[in-house]
């Protein structure tokens, strides 16, 4: 696994590289037939079910959020799997309280 500085990389470097690995897992997740297209989670926050489109990851509710790299790399600690979009913009709220915490 590569890891990414990103203390050393400007904000446009860093956006590429975002968008160069959503394409890579684009692309995986269309070239990948036996990948269910439409799953039930549960959400690992608040434990309500959800529709994830692992499967056809532009339609995911997922992607009606958009978050900075810095409020990725918040939830991503804090979780390992899917999390329903309502748990996604409290956590972005969250986050944002928290740097005004600090």
């Amino acid at each position: 696994m590569t890891y990414i500085d990103l203390k050393n990389l400007s904000e446009e470097k860093i956006y590429s590289q975002f968008e160069y690995v959503k394409s890579i897992i684009s692309n995986y997740v269309t070239s990948n037939k036996n990948m269910p297209q439409r799953e039930i989670k549960i959400c690992f926050r608040c434990k309500n079910s959800f529709e994830c489109k692992v499967g056809s990851i532009t339609e995911c509710q997922c992607t009606q959020i958009q978050l900075s790299i810095e409020e990725r790399a918040y939830i991503d600690n804090k979780y390992e799997d899917c999390i329903c979009i309502n748990c996604l913009y409290q956590l972005r709220q969250e986050y944002l309280l928290y740097q005004f915490d600090v």
